[in-house]
């Protein structure tokens, strides 16, 4: 009398541990201004990758759970440098991940367009930028940091909507800024949040985008971290072997 040995293997989906810690610092389209419930894209970004994301910061904007943020209204470039970026914790307080947005308020008060240098504004914010990554970097050290553009601004004190040139001289300046900062071996990249915006319908008034504008930067940011957030896959797990013995004649 024979025996036959099946080895059978029971293999189980087990959930991919690690949560990705996040950090949105800028001024108040960070903390979400416009948006009917102050989530701004950070509730957008949260509805698409629920628990393996998690937010950090000091305050708490809106209407959702995991609602932390650096989103300090009227701050420029400038300001977030030395009111927020130098007094976060060292390395934990940035997370892995931080998602920038900054230079609206640069621009933003600026009464007397028709007559603003806005060559010499928009270089000027640049170079904060380019101060303001390298000192991010010099205190949170390997991290990934998202910077996006800002969104067109609208003369709010005129009926006419005339946009501010500076905004588009500063966007287009943003990814030469980042090449040279990730230049020096940092993690920055550049992501597009702003040109999807429409004036007319995205904004709740001249500066801070409305519900869809907030939905359409969610959406470039999530489809930015991406690349960063690992996707919900299943370890693969071996169950206890199972030997089966089936006799043959």
């Amino acid at each position: 009398m024979k025996f036959t040995f099946c080895l059978v293997v029971v293999l189980l989906a087990v959930p991919a541990l690690g949560v990705v810690t996040v950090s949105p610092i800028g001024d108040s389209l960070t903390s979400g201004v416009g948006s009917s419930e102050m989530g701004g894209y950070r509730e957008h970004v949260k509805d698409v990758f629920g628990d393996r994301i998690d937010f950090l910061g000091r305050r708490a904007d809106g209407a959702f759970d995991d609602n932390q943020d650096e989103g300090w209204g009227g701050f420029t470039i400038n300001t977030i440098r030395t009111n927020t970026i130098t007094t976060i914790p060292k390395h934990s307080g940035f997370g892995q991940v931080v998602l920038l947005t900054a230079g609206t308020n640069e621009f933003a008060w600026v009464t007397d367009v028709a007559n603003d240098n806005f060559q010499l504004r928009a270089n000027q914010a640049l170079a904060d930028m380019e101060s303001l990554l390298n000192e991010t970097f010099n205190i949170a050290g390997d991290v990934t940091v998202l910077v996006s553009n800002i969104p067109a601004i609208r003369d709010w004190y005129h009926p006419t909507g005339y946009l501010f040139p500076g905004v588009d001289i500063y966007n287009a300046g943003l990814p030469d800024v980042i090449a040279r900062v990730a230049a020096h071996n940092h993690d920055v990249r550049f992501v597009d949040t702003a040109s999807g915006l429409n004036l007319q319908t995205d904004f709740w008034d001249g500066i801070h985008p409305n519900d869809s504008g907030y939905a359409k930067i969610g959406a470039a940011w999530s489809n930015a971290l991406n690349s960063v957030v690992p996707e919900p896959t299943s370890a693969i797990a071996l169950a206890p072997l199972l030997l089966l013995a089936r006799r043959r004649r």
